[in-house]
């Protein structure tokens, strides 16, 4: 914002007092203040679903709502000084909606126990695999000669 002008780049997006901004790999949400500043990633499905809304809020009413709406509850529930019910409250909600929303987050109802047991191998493999590279990082990092 300068001179109390507000300008926007050519992918941005105004929703009242709140504008989306697409950087190379996040969205981003602020105030036209410049008091709050929120930002997601594109790779999770939040950050995609945005991304979508904003390519299509100029001809499609209906993601314009979307982001409208998404801009007021984000910046509700981010500058809001939260008590315990809130937190219990947000956390069922966001429970629910994935439940409601299985497919984009990959929940299955059952996940057999072979299923199980390949997906906690590989974990402890990639947890290994990090650990050793750790190591090997601090064995090849410079020593100090003192």
């Amino acid at each position: 914002m300068a001179n109390k002008t507000i300008k926007l780049g050519p992918n941005d997006i105004r929703c009242g007092n709140l504008i989306y901004h697409d950087e190379p790999q996040f969205i981003k949400l602020v105030d036209v203040a410049g008091y709050f500043s929120y930002r997601i990633s594109k790779f999770i499905p939040r950050g995609q679903i945005l991304m979508i809304a904003m390519q299509q809020a100029k001809k499609d009413p209906s993601q314009m709502r979307y982001l409208e709406n998404h801009a007021v509850v984000t910046f509700n529930a981010m500058t809001c000084v939260p008590d315990q019910q809130f937190f219990l409250e947000q956390n069922a909600s966001a429970v629910n909606c994935i439940n409601r929303h299985k497919d984009i987050y990959g929940v299955k109802e059952e996940i057999l126990e072979k299923e199980d047991a390949q997906i906690l191998q590989e974990e402890r493999e990639l947890a290994e695999a990090m650990e050793e590279a750790k190591k090997e990082e601090e064995n090849e990092a410079p020593k100090s000669e003192d």
